[in-house]
């Protein structure tokens, strides 16, 4: 399965007109990847059951891998989902899912019950009302173990359909095997091409994988009895020594960066954006029992970085956003003012395009810091609730200071953004890592996931992406150096920015 190499295939020999091209365009990825392929075209829904089944049954003798592709339409009614395949028709009331449309749980139990090590599910599907007289709107959330679910577009959204084919499943076939990146990474680039190419869809995913799983090329040495564990255990070692800590890169710098000092990369237009300096270290992550108003996901670790890192002195800011990608999303304008309403998933197209195209010093390259990152970076050496003591009310970073942490007294709220650097710098030069907007981070999680100690720990499971450091909007509590929270990838809102971070390129 896989290809190191990968191009992108456009298979100028199969059909393109509608959905049987998206089919045969799949497939042709799939053996490529040497899958094996079933294709059933325009099923009813007893039909559509039977095959379900019968891939089921297949997959409890094959094991390894399993994918399933969908086009249609998705539906939900009385909190379950159905897909309605091209073939059923007279569906007039949501009570009719039931009698003509497939059970998205029927795929997802056969699967998760089949011994398989990863299962994909892919539903290239419109998720709107489907009917004027019953049936929900859009599909309710699904999720499985061991399984990855990617959606084409949002819950109530139509998914886009072209003669030429849908550009979902074209972003999946160019990405799906693409080198270097796991399953929910790989996702996440399909979104973000969608996101460059002005769709207005979203794609969306929910994963329980590791992130240590890609598909792995049809042409690598395998196990003479094909085993699929081997393949994967083989490149899990391969991650590993990837990932293993190596020299600290270069810096443009006479002597050895000292924390807090200063570089900074150029935008276009001239735009600058400006870094301190975060040494590799050791921390305590998280907040102590006694810490007013923590929560039970807070319990302290111990966490080892073992290289140092570069984070934006401030929050990234309208006039840094615009020079780069060209458009301001934000509710409150001002060039200084940190842009806002951008999701994890803007975030990353605006990292990739960094990457390409602005000046970066030799040997590092544009990322969204790690929670851990974060909070060390956040703390600079402090172990109090905030980098400026146990006291906030809006006057030291802003917040809501009508509720106040540390004392009674209640204090500004300026209900809504304030400018950059508008407060006092923690110990390292970073300004506004409390309040003002919350700060998007890597690390995936399922929100009930505690923190990971130990050495350069990442979270890489789960629905959600972090968010650290509270907003504007926040109570003081929430700026707390501790305190977490998260969203879906794909969730905007004036209270959500982010600031990037300089990382050793691989």
């Amino acid at each position: 399965m896989g290809a190191w190499d990968y191009t992108d295939e456009t298979f100028p020999s199969l059909p393109k007109e509608g959905i049987h091209g998206d089919l045969l365009r799949m497939k042709a990825k799939l053996e490529s990847l040497s899958f094996q392929v079933t294709v059933v075209e325009n099923p009813t829904s007893t039909q559509a059951e039977k095959a379900v089944d019968a891939f089921g049954a297949q997959l409890k003798t094959r094991g390894g891998a399993s994918l399933f592709y969908f086009t249609g339409h998705g539906a939900e009614h009385e909190g379950r989902n159905y897909l309605v395949p091209v073939g059923e028709t007279n569906i007039v009331e949501g009570a009719d899912l039931k009698e003509k449309a497939l059970a998205a749980n029927r795929v997802l139990s056969r699967m998760e019950s089949s011994g398989t090590e990863v299962n994909l599910v892919f539903l290239d599907c419109c998720r709107n009302q489907l009917t004027k007289n019953g049936g929900d709107e859009g599909m309710a959330p699904m999720q499985a173990k061991g399984t990855l679910i990617g959606f084409a577009t949002r819950s109530g959204d139509l998914a886009d359909t072209t003669v030429q084919g849908s550009p979902y499943i074209t972003a999946l076939v160019a990405h799906l095997a693409a080198p270097g990146l796991s399953l929910t990474d790989m996702h996440t680039m399909v979104t973000g091409e969608l996101v460059r190419s002005g769709s207005a869809r979203r794609p969306g995913n929910y994963s329980d994988l590791d992130a240590i799983y890609q598909l792995v090329p049809a042409t690598l040495d395998r196990a003479e009895d094909g085993d699929m564990q081997a393949l994967i255990e083989r490149r899990a070692r391969e991650l590993a020594a990837k990932m293993a800590p190596s020299p600290l890169p270069s810096i443009p710098s006479s002597t050895d960066p000292e924390p807090g000092d200063l570089t900074q990369i150029t935008l276009p237009g001239g735009v600058v954006m400006k870094f301190c300096w975060c040494p590799a270290g050791s921390f305590t992550m998280g907040s102590p029992q006694s810490e007013e108003d923590r929560s039970a996901d807070e319990d302290q670790v111990q966490v080892r970085l073992t290289q140092g890192f570069w984070l934006a002195q401030t929050e990234c800011t309208q006039g840094q956003w615009t020079a780069l990608m060209g458009s301001n999303p934000s509710n409150f304008k001002g060039n200084d003012l940190p842009v806002e309403t951008v999701s994890w998933e803007d975030v990353q197209s605006f990292i990739s395009k960094g990457n390409q195209s602005a000046a970066l010093p030799a040997g590092w390259r544009l990322a969204l810091p790690t929670e851990a990152q974060w909070e060390y970076a956040c703390r600079a050496g402090t172990e109090s609730a905030f980098s400026f003591g146990a006291v906030l009310n809006g006057k030291q970073a802003n917040c809501d200071g009508n509720y106040p942490y540390g004392t009674t007294t209640k204090g500004t709220y300026l209900q809504k953004t304030c400018g950059v650097a508008s407060y006092a710098a923690n110990p390292w030069g970073l300004h506004d890592m409390h309040g003002n907007v919350w700060e998007w981070c890597v690390d995936a999680l399922d929100g009930t996931t505690k923190l990971s100690g130990g050495t350069d720990p990442v979270g890489s499971s789960g629905a959600f992406r972090v968010v650290r450091g509270g907003s504007w909007f926040s109570g003081a509590a929430s700026c707390r150096a501790a305190d977490r929270n998260w969203n879906v990838p794909g969730f905007r809102s004036d209270t959500l920015g982010f600031r990037p971070a300089l990382v050793p390129s691989r």
